[in-house]
C-alpha cells in the first residue's frame, strides 16, 4: 500500500516517535501534513491519500470516522514527544475543524459518536453501526486531549452507565462491540468481543480498575491471545449466524479465524501489551511482548 492511510500512519507513529535521535520525526511530520492538506471541506480526515504512484489515478478516500480521531491524537503526540508545537500551531484551525466534524457525528445528541457500517478500521467485516466501542474510546481520548473535560465525562458515563445506549455489559464482563436502537424486546447490538475496542477503553481511561480486570480476565479465559496476541474478535462469525452478511465472502474474513474474523492482528497485540502496562501487569506484558 504505497499511500498514506490516516489511522495506520498515526498508529505506527505512536511507537516510531519513541525511537531515539528523532529517527522518524520527519516521517511522522509528513504524514500529518499530507492528511491535513487533504482534509475535506467539512473537516473529515482521509482514510487514505493515494497521490504518489504515477501508474494509478490519484484519489483521496474518506468514509471513515476513526481516521479523524487518530489524526487529532497524532498531533498531540507529535507535539508532546518531540517538544515541537510548530505543526500543531500551523494546522490549529484544521484540528478545530476536525473536532467540529466529529461533533456532528453525534446524531443522537447524547455525547457519543454514531457511524455507519464498515466506517472504521474494520472496513470489510463485521457489520456494525451506531455506537462503536472502538470509536467511543478514541473520542474519549480526543476530548481529554482537547481539554473538553465536561464532554469527556458525559461520554464516559453514557458508555458505562446508560441502560439504553451504554456499551458496558456487566454479565459478559466487557464492552459490546456496537449498539444502536432498542425495539422493546428486540435490540440492535453485537455481542462478540472486540479486542481493539476493549483494549483502547483500558488505555484511554474509559474503564475503572474492576472493568479493566474483567476485560483482561475474559481474554485469558477464552485464550484470545493464543497462540499469539491477539485475535481481532471472539468468537469468529460463521455463515448462517445472526451477525453474518454475505458481503463478508468478498474478503478472507468470510472464513473463520482468518483476517478480521478472529484472525491474529499483531498491532492489536501491541495495544494488549500497552493495556497490561497501564494496569501495572509488567511480567504479563513482557511475556506478551516476547510472543509478539
Amino acid at each position: 500500500y504505497d499511500m498514506v492511510f490516516g489511522r495506520d500512519s498515526m498508529i505506527i507513529s505512536l511507537g516510531a516517535s519513541l525511537i531515539k535521535d528523532n529517527l522518524f520525526k520527519e516521517t511522522f511530520k509528513q504524514s500529518l501534513i499530507t492528511l491535513a492538506e487533504n482534509q475535506s471541506e467539512k473537516g473529515q480526515i482521509p482514510n487514505a491519500v493515494d497521490k504518489f504512484v504515477k501508474t494509478r489515478n490519484h484519489h483521496v478516500d474518506y468514509k471513515s470516522i476513526d481516521s479523524t480521531l487518530w489524526f487529532i491524537i497524532g498531533h498531540y503526540i507529535y507535539k508532546e514527544r518531540y517538544k515541537d508545537s510548530s505543526i500543531f500551531l500551523k494546522y490549529k484551525e484544521k484540528i478545530k475543524k476536525a473536532l467540529t466534524w466529529l461533533s456532528y457525528q453525534d446524531i443522537g445528541e447524547d455525547g457519543m459518536l454514531e457511524q455507519l457500517p464498515t466506517t472504521d478500521w474494520q472496513d470489510a467485516f463485521p457489520h456494525r453501526y451506531g455506537h462503536r466501542i472502538n470509536t467511543q474510546a478514541l473520542y474519549h481520548k480526543v476530548l481529554k486531549l482537547a481539554e473538553k473535560s465536561k464532554e469527556a465525562e458525559k461520554l464516559k458515563s453514557m458508555v458505562n452507565n446508560n441502560k439504553d445506549d451504554g456499551l458496558w455489559d456487566k454479565e459478559k464482563g466487557f464492552y459490546l462491540p456496537w449498539r444502536w436502537k432498542n425495539h422493546n424486546k428486540y435490540h440492535e447490538k453485537g455481542e462478540w468481543f472486540d479486542s481493539l475496542g476493549n483494549l483502547l477503553a483500558i488505555i484511554f481511561d474509559l474503564t475503572d480498575k474492576n472493568q479493566a480486570e474483567k476485560i483482561i480476565g475474559y481474554i485469558k479465559e477464552k485464550e484470545i491471545g493464543k497462540p499469539f496476541p491477539i485475535k481481532a474478535i471472539y468468537p469468529p462469525i460463521f455463515k448462517g449466524s445472526k451477525d453474518w452478511q454475505d458481503y463478508f465472502l468478498d474478503c478472507s474474513a468470510g472464513k473463520p479465524y482468518h483476517y478480521l474474523n478472529a484472525g491474529i492482528w499483531t498491532y492489536i497485540g501491541g495495544f494488549y501489551v500497552l493495556a497490561l502496562v497501564k494496569m501495572k501487569k509488567f511480567k504479563e506484558a513482557e511475556m506478551q511482548l516476547q510472543k509478539l
